[in-house]
């Protein structure tokens, strides 16, 4: 007989692939699957790795009201449906989920997925509405060990608690570089330049003023491509034209997820800058470094515990102060001289994409994790610890 599990998600299924990697891998192994989500029937995964799943969009033009019942009839049906799990993905529905598993009555064993880490000393409310469905679900998921650490432990997690990070897996089809997507996006390639890649828009987080600044302290060569959207009220282009930037920085807006990656592919490395803005920050893996290494670029990454632990021990780029525009620029100069040596190639950070960081090589984990849930055989614990090679 098929275990049955409700999966309830906030992430859009077709604007990027992360909310929807689990489900193929659930559905082959025997899993009969309800979703509700943004863009469920339009998921961006299903169209690479086929999968069956009754689907259910959260249709997000609706009026928020609208849409906030649709959420809460979803819970309820999670709830009453008869599910043997109930899988709960994204902070955005923690409160919700908290309350509706207040009601009496049977419930079925209830996961709780999360991208995000919620600083309690900047987001006290949502950190209090948090613990509570933690303390209530059976299995936490978490994408980087030291958020899930954090998590179980301030948390006072009763169930399992595992890391899953967001990573892109082996069978989304990646474009091929044409050589003319950056010139149409406004950037001309000289054959000398170094083009970094910035993924998800110009922020205090992503330490955006540092990054602008830094590209001020190096040759003409070096240059940029910043897609997604700025912070709400800035002048971004005021600010490049004021630091000279105009034509070394090239403004491409939200795009379509593979139209995204078929500009990366045709840049020569990614920045993945944070700045020193919250504990979130400190500890993240996050899946634009699977983005990069897939399209074969190495990363200017900022010298966080878990992320400089990562680009270390793999061999993925450089590590840097990212609050200090000069590291960054000597972090950039650094990278771009050894990938001139033969380091750092698109087939080695494509083959490190590959062999380690594919969300492949945790579908076993996160399977292995609801089967023992549902048979009632998961034992209770904080994360094991990752990234450790076999032989340790």
């Amino acid at each position: 007989m098929s275990r049955r599990l409700c999966f309830i998600s906030r992430y859009s299924l077709q604007r990027t692939p992360y909310g929807e990697i689990m489900l193929a891998p659930l559905a082959e192994a025997g899993w009969d699957l309800t979703v509700y989500a943004p863009h469920a029937t339009q998921g961006l995964l299903r169209q690479h790795r086929p999968y069956q799943a009754a689907f259910h969009d959260i249709d997000e033009s609706l009026p928020r009201f609208q849409q906030e019942k649709a959420i809460l009839k979803a819970l309820w049906h999670g709830r009453t449906g008869g599910f043997d799990v109930l899988f709960i993905q994204s902070q955005a529905l923690a409160a919700r989920a908290a309350l509706a598993l207040t009601a009496a009555g049977r419930s079925p064993k209830v996961v709780y997925h999360t991208m995000d880490y919620f600083d309690p000393n900047q987001y006290p409310k949502h950190y209090r509405l948090e613990q509570k469905l933690c303390r209530r679900a059976d299995l936490c998921i978490n994408n980087e060990f030291h958020r899930g650490y954090l998590t179980h432990v301030h948390y006072n997690v009763k169930g399992k608690t595992i890391t899953a990070p967001p990573n892109l897996p082996t069978h989304l089809k990646l474009p091929e570089p044409t050589g003319d997507r950056l010139p149409a996006a406004g950037m001309k390639r000289e054959p000398d330049d170094f083009i970094l890649m910035l993924h998800g828009g110009y922020s205090n987080m992503r330490a955006g003023d540092e990054m602008l600044e830094a590209l001020t302290l190096l040759p003409p060569r070096f240059k940029a491509v910043m897609t997604g959207t700025g912070r709400p009220g800035d002048d971004l282009a005021q600010r490049l034209d004021k630091l000279n930037l105009t034509h070394r920085v090239a403004r491409i807006g939200r795009l379509d997820y593979l139209d995204m990656l078929a500009h990366t592919v045709e840049c020569d490395a990614g920045f993945l800058l944070y700045g020193n803005t919250d504990l979130g920050a400190m500890f993240t893996s996050p899946g634009r470094l699977t983005e990069y290494l897939a399209c074969g670029l190495p990363v200017v990454a900022t010298n966080h515990t878990g992320l400089e632990n990562l680009v270390h021990r793999y061999r993925l780029g450089v590590s840097i102060d990212s609050t200090k525009p000069k590291r960054i620029a000597a972090g950039i100069e650094d990278l771009a001289q050894r990938m001139g040596a033969g380091e750092f190639t698109k087939d080695q950070m494509r083959q490190s994409f590959r062999d380690t960081f594919a969300f492949d090589h945790f579908e076993p984990l996160v399977v292995g994790a609801l089967e023992a849930l549902a048979d009632g055989k998961l034992e209770p614990g904080k994360p094991d610890f990752p990234w450790l090679p076999a032989e340790m």
